[in-house]
């Protein structure tokens, strides 16, 4: 037997039978310029997933009293989580997360989870990020979780937003309405904690006309693999290497590989997320090229560098010394 806990008047209510939860208007965000560019460049993009489409339509779902869908709401969720897929390690990972409580002291933190073979909600905890208070999100664009050490990852890995147990903390999310997922990527552990209990979000929750609610959450991991495309492998059709050399000054070159024909773009942003270059290679043929990047009419600092090919891409980070 299923259970769901909702507390109501502090009574738990035990269900038998499972319902989804229904959801309240989507809220379009007044920064959404700002979080369409970074959306789109900063984390390895699982297929079909962040497309512009979706990325124009950036928003979250909350209701009176219900709270936020992706975030501190009446059920008492404890994580909202988002699979990715690829192989190497995460030192960072980039969350769009807001607060209706933007003074607030209270930490937040992103964990890092294998998946399970057999429902494909996450599994094992890998790594956990250094917290970050709310008072520290970013206004503009996403907060950045750094961990301790790089944690390893292998071929599908979910990164989930822990909900702070005080105060009220949300992650973006994609419109269901406008632009779906191509399956349960987005998943959220209920509670009361300790909990283990993990639940698709499209099986969880409504859209208010009855359909399933098909949301990608805006956590974006940035994932490192080999500095040579020689040791790595096909991401959606793309292999990205490491800029050479990293630092870099003068010139720094970046190597990709793709599968297919495609239209090319390499875009660098600072890490407030604004757009610094733009290399439009236009078509290129399927097989390895180069781009030199020109390192030295940008401020020193960290960047990251994301090649689009197509509907698909990969983004890596670089440092600039001068």
């Amino acid at each position: 037997m299923k259970k769901f806990y909702v507390l109501i008047l502090a009574v738990v209510i035990s269900m038998s039978a499972f319902a989804q939860r229904p959801v309240g208007k989507a809220h379009k965000l007044a920064n959404s310029t700002e979080i369409t560019s970074l959306k789109l460049d900063t984390t390895l993009i699982p297929t079909a997933m962040f497309d512009t489409a979706c990325s124009n339509h950036l928003t979250y779902y909350a209701g009176s009293g219900m709270g936020y869908v992706t975030g501190t709401n009446s059920y008492g969720d404890l994580e909202k989580a988002e699979r990715y897929n690829g192989t190497g390690t995460v030192s960072e990972v980039l969350a769009y997360v807001m607060s209706t409580t933007p003074t607030s002291t209270q930490n937040t933190t992103i964990k890092l989870y294998s998946v399970n073979p057999t429902t494909t909600a996450p599994n094992a905890v890998l790594g956990t990020s250094t917290p970050v208070a709310i008072s520290a999100f970013s206004t503009t664009g996403f907060t950045s979780y750094t961990f301790a050490a790089p944690i390893a990852v292998t071929t599908k890995f979910f990164a989930s937003f822990v909900v702070p147990a005080a105060d009220t903390a949300f992650v973006i999310s994609t419109n269901s309405s406008i632009c779906n997922s191509i399956d349960s990527a987005s998943w959220e552990l209920w509670g009361p904690a300790p909990s283990t209990d993990w639940h698709s979000i499209a099986t969880a929750w409504s859209d208010g006309t009855g359909a399933p609610l098909t949301i990608d959450l805006a956590i974006f991991p940035v994932l490192t693999t080999s500095a040579s495309i020689n040791d790595d492998y096909f991401i959606d059709g793309i292999k990205l290497g490491q800029n050479q050399p990293n630092p870099a000054s003068i010139n720094t070159l970046v190597q990709y590989e793709i599968q297919n024909s495609a239209s090319v773009m390499l875009e660098i942003y600072d890490v407030t997320g604004r757009l610094v270059a733009k290399y439009d290679e236009g078509t290129q043929s399927a097989g390895r090229h180069n781009i030199m990047i020109d390192s030295d009419k940008l401020n020193q600092g960290t960047y990251y560098y994301s090649l689009k090919a197509d509907s698909h891409r990969i983004t890596k980070k670089m440092v600039v010394t001068q």
